[in-house]
């Protein structure tokens, strides 16, 4: 079974119109699901179709300077061939790490197979030097201003990155290879 789909929780600016965003990702997207927070201030979206990697620049184009959203964490599954994390704000890109999969034998990154959807987006800093070819945008600037932007412990996603190492093993499991993620910025993953 293929796991090509995405995900993202967008939250939204104080006194956007939770019902019209919701609106506009059902019409995007036949194959999906659309949900908020009962407080209408997070709205959760996957999609299950051959669009599906749309998803991340449409959120791109909601965190803009003016949209309705404030941030928003996008996650790519791009089945046997990787998977993306992005997290948005306004201007751009604050965080990217694409999970490329491994060569059994050697442990290398296999990065003539596929590669990230979403490096179009415009990043808010400079891509670092790193040892992880999926390192996109994930060096100490961004992991600090992904800490700043979720409010959460810079520690906690320090240990994300961690964690990272190994998720190129669930590759092809729905869900799991973003785990590392979604668990240090609080985000749950619905089951909807």
């Amino acid at each position: 079974m293929s796991s090509y789909m995405s995900a993202a929780w967008l939250d939204l600016v104080p006194g956007a119109d939770a019902e019209t965003v919701l609106t506009l990702f059902r019409e995007q997207f036949e194959e999906g699901f659309a949900t908020q927070t009962p407080d209408g201030t997070r709205l959760e979206v996957h999609v299950f179709s051959v669009g599906y990697a749309r998803l991340g620049a449409l959120c791109a184009e909601l965190v803009a300077e003016g949209g309705p959203g404030r941030r928003a964490f996008v996650v790519l599954d791009h089945d046997e061939f990787g998977g993306e994390v992005v997290a948005l704000a306004p201007g751009g890109r604050v965080y990217h790490f694409y999970i490329y999969p491994r060569d059994e034998e050697t442990g290398e990154a296999c990065t003539d197979e596929g590669g990230p959807a979403l490096d179009d987006v415009p990043a808010l800093s400079a891509p670092e030097p790193s040892d992880e070819p999926g390192a996109v945008l994930a060096g100490p600037v961004a992991r600090e201003r992904l800490a700043r932007l979720y409010e959460v412990p810079l520690d906690r996603v320090e240990e994300a990155d961690r964690r990272a190492a190994d998720a190129h093993e669930s590759l092809g499991i729905i869900g799991v290879p973003f785990e590392p993620w979604l668990d240090a910025l609080g985000i749950e993953w619905s089951e909807a």
